[in-house]
């Protein structure tokens, strides 16, 4: 009976982070591994810390402090500052891989000049006299390509995945940096 509620609770938590992501979670498409949890270590819910990029480090040191291991880590660059104000991206990858813990935060890392090829509609104006009067008429011939400059600001996204160490098997925690 456990293991039904269980399943099913597992079942409604996929869906739901599946409809608010869609299909592509960038904290998944980045994670590196540290170590390999068995799925039969899965957590109902684990918890989701969001920080500021200065505290990060202590952060994640109480979480080592407090009888956690590292199991993975996800870090890329997007020009979106909101991905990770919709915790459920970081909650489906912390769920994918039995974390009971993610502890993640957003910080701004540089801007770019991105150029990019635009295709404006090239118009050409016809007039065209008739005896009621005159009348125009736009005729688009073609279109050409324009080169847009723009400056885009990017946002580097970091999340730390933890799962609690077995009493019995518990190696003395170690505070490490985690802004490498």
């Amino acid at each position: 009976m456990r293991y039904r509620s269980f399943l099913l609770a597992f079942t409604v938590i996929a869906a739901c982070q599946f409809l608010l992501t869609g299909c592509a979670n960038p904290y998944a498409d980045h994670y590196a591994a540290y170590a390999y949890v068995s799925p039969s270590e899965r957590n109902f819910a684990p918890a989701i810390v969001g920080c500021p990029p200065e505290s990060a480090e202590y952060t994640v040191n109480q979480y080592l402090n407090s009888g956690y291991e590292i199991i993975g880590r996800s870090e890329f660059f997007d020009n979106d500052q909101y991905i990770s104000m919709s915790q459920s991206y970081v909650l489906g990858q912390a769920t994918n891989v039995c974390a009971d813990a993610a502890v993640h935060w957003v910080s701004y890392s540089h801007t770019e000049d991105q150029s990019y090829e635009e295709d404006v509609p090239r118009e050409e104006k016809i007039t065209t006299y008739h005896s009621n009067g005159r009348k125009t008429k736009t005729v688009i011939e073609s279109t050409e390509t324009r080169y847009v400059q723009k400056y885009v600001d990017m946002y580097r996204y970091v999340a730390v995945f933890l799962k609690r160490r077995n009493s019995g098997t518990a190696a003395p925690a170690v505070a490490i940096p985690v802004n490498y």
